[in-house]
């Protein structure tokens, strides 16, 4: 019993159950083999591992992936959305009514093959983890006894191109690289030639580096005029209620560094001051016109876009405004633990890949006060000044 190699250069995962009966599913890996042991071995253990031949038919993978959905009904409205088109638009049509104990490693890497063909591998691997969480589903439940992705070949993402400045380039959009920014000069135009009713939405995503969604869950309660500070304390998100009909929920950030404080200009304060003045009166700082909260692609469609073309500006997204604003941090020499902290990110590392390219571009100075404290002793004594008289 346990994991053993065979002729083919494959792993067998051996156990038995509690009558005794014998199973040596087969695996690519050692890995994985080894993960399988475990888990039949513990659910063996603890009486929870169902034999083939006691388990009800197979249901289709359509209909364990719908009882997986239900288990995740108190996810974020917006999560839930997006485990829906996941498996509606890449999954359902393609297995959907294949039992679910049918669907092998060989049916999943031509699946994900057939995907590859029309989306960017940034896209399909996320796509394939959520697929992943329905089969352990499956296994939990006694659907299946092994999970079939744990013997997928992992996804190759092709060689990168090393591009003129030495930096490793993928197509997983994680990089910002400038071109994907405003200077400042372009944001001013681009305030300038925004509407009055999107102008202060617009002015402070560039003057705070919030997200829209933080930006459109803003209350007046969160925003200290007098000491010009701004709370980030929850977040929009949008979904589909069960009729399709659009709703909206507050949800806390996503992690504890989301709760944040941002201190903002005297200039961004003003049109603030301004905006309260006119705009529809209740809790929200940035409400719709009919008082509900604003969506996204409104912001979008009327506000953002609208003002791009009046300053003619090249067709950036809305979330380049945070780029922006970090990338101005640091041009400035804000240390990379205050960009993180004003952005919200979790630990400095995110924020040191997303923005790479602008760290390697800023010039402290550090380097020639280093070399002044290491060779100035020697310079002083060639020209005298190291020698004193007694």
């Amino acid at each position: 019993m346990g994991v053993n190699k065979i002729r083919n250069g494959m792993y067998v995962a051996d156990w038995r159950d509690k009558d005794g009966n014998r199973y040596r599913p087969r695996f690519a890996t050692k890995h994985e083999a080894d993960a399988v042991y475990e888990e039949m071995r513990s659910a063996v253990r603890m009486g929870k591992f169902i034999p083939p031949k006691e388990r009800t038919p197979s249901p289709t993978f359509a209909e364990v992936e719908s009882k997986w959905i239900a288990t995740r009904a108190d996810r974020r409205g917006a999560m839930l959305d997006n485990y829906r088109r996941c498996m509606d638009k890449y999954f359902i049509p393609r297995i959907g009514s294949l039992p679910i104990d049918k669907i092998d490693a060989q049916k999943i890497e031509s699946v994900r093959a057939e995907l590859r063909q029309t989306l960017a591998v940034s896209t399909v691997r996320p796509v394939m983890a959520i697929l992943s969480t329905v089969f352990k589903f499956a296994v939990r439940h006694g659907h299946l006894t092994v999970n079939p992705m744990l013997n997928v070949e992992r996804m190759h993402t092709g060689a990168a191109e090393l591009t003129a400045d030495g930096d490793d380039e993928r197509d997983s959009g994680h990089a910002v690289r400038p071109e994907e920014i405003f200077n400042a000069g372009e944001i001013r135009s681009l305030i300038d030639g925004a509407s009055p009713d999107y102008r202060p939405f617009i002015a402070t995503a560039a003057g705070t580096g919030a997200r829209s969604g933080e930006l459109a869950a803003l209350a007046w309660d969160d925003i200290d005029l007098d000491a010009g500070l701004i709370h980030i304390r929850r977040t929009l998100s949008w979904a589909k209620g069960t009729e399709e009909s659009l709703r909206c929920r507050f949800y806390p950030p996503k992690t504890k560094a989301g709760v944040r404080t941002i201190p903002i200009g005297r200039e961004l304060v003003t049109i603030l001051k301004a905006w309260k003045l006119r705009c529809r009166p209740g809790e929200l700082a940035f409400p719709a016109k009919d008082g509900r909260p604003l969506r996204r692609s409104t912001m979008w469609h009327l506000g953002f876009v609208p003002a791009l073309k009046r300053a003619g500006l090249r067709h950036l997204k809305l979330h380049s405004l945070r780029h922006s604003y970090a990338s101005m941090l640091l041009a400035e020499g804000a240390p990379i633990t205050e960009v993180q902290h004003r952005l919200g990110h979790a630990n400095s590392a995110i924020t040191l890949r997303v923005y790479s390219h602008f760290i390697k571009g800023t010039d402290s100075g550090a380097t020639a006060k280093v070399f002044e404290a290491l060779f100035r002793h020697q310079e002083d004594t060639k020209s005298g000044g190291g020698i004193k008289s007694a």
